[in-house]
Order: C-alpha cells, then sequence, then structure tokens
C-alpha cells in the first residue's frame, strides 16, 4: 500500500464500520453499558486473524495499513468488524471517530469489535472479554484505554 493511500486507511475504516454497525441499531437501549466483570475472560491483545478465530471466524481483511489492521466477519452472532492497532493510543483516536454513531464495541489491548446490536456484543464479550462501550456514548467512556498486555 502506498502513501496516499495508507492516509486515508483510517478514515475509509472508521466510515465503513460506522455504516456497518447502523444497520440494526435501533436496538440500543439507553441503559449504560455494563462494567468489565470478574467473570468474563481477560481480554488479551491478538491479531484480526487472533481475536476473529476466538469468536470462530476466519476474517476477510479488508485494510491493511500502518495505523491498523481490519477484517469483517459473519458467524451465528451476526456481522461484526475486528479491527487491531499497533498502539492504545490509536485504538482511542479511532474510538473517538466513531463518537456518537450507532453500534456497539467490544474494546480490548490494540483492538475494537464492532457490531450493530447489543446482545450481539455482549455474546462476543462473553468469549473476548473487555469492555462493552455503546457507540452513542464513546465519549463518556471512563478511564484511560484498557493497557496492553505483553
Amino acid at each position: 500500500m502506498n502513501r496516499r493511500n495508507r492516509a486515508w486507511a483510517l478514515p475509509i475504516a472508521v466510515g465503513a464500520l460506522l455504516c456497518s454497525a447502523a444497520c440494526g441499531a435501533d436496538e440500543r437501549e439507553d441503559t449504560p453499558a455494563p462494567k468489565p466483570s470478574p467473570s468474563l475472560p481477560t481480554a488479551t491483545p491478538g491479531t484480526v486473524e487472533e481475536v476473529a478465530a476466538r469468536v470462530g471466524c476466519r476474517p476477510k481483511i479488508q485494510i491493511e495499513a500502518t495505523e491498523l489492521r481490519q477484517g469483517v466477519c459473519t458467524t451465528s452472532v451476526g456481522y461484526f468488524g475486528v479491527t487491531t492497532f499497533p498502539t492504545d493510543e490509536l485504538k482511542s483516536v479511532w474510538l473517538d471517530a466513531a463518537s456518537g454513531r450507532p453500534g456497539w464495541y467490544v474494546v480490548g489491548p490494540r483492538w475494537a469489535v464492532s457490531i450493530a446490536e447489543r446482545r450481539a456484543a455482549e455474546t462476543l464479550r462473553k468469549t473476548l472479554g473487555g469492555a462493552l462501550v455503546d457507540g452513542w456514548k464513546i465519549a463518556e467512556r471512563e478511564g484511560p484505554p484498557a493497557p496492553s498486555a505483553s
């Protein structure tokens, strides 16, 4: 991928995921997302392929750039995006760009999974761990980004 294409990768990735997350987003509830629970698995970093494999998916890679890698999956849970980042700072920038948009995000160290429906996000979270974030309330999320595991 040349430099000119890479410059557009992040905005295009955010736009594509926001559009896909908008489908079915009318199921958004006004209740706050649950906080991480001790009964959830510990979220660990991984590649797009590793995160997707944890939920039984072989992703179709759509974007490979310095700032992020993104793939899409379809499983019995639904259609969702898996995006990984080289740093949690870039993940936070990406999430901030998605602020105020419909959809749900399961967020772990250096990755985010985006999906339209809350129930589907909760199902993915039971396997992946991480935090559940309402796209409408991303700006309200508490605390610093999740620490990166080495």
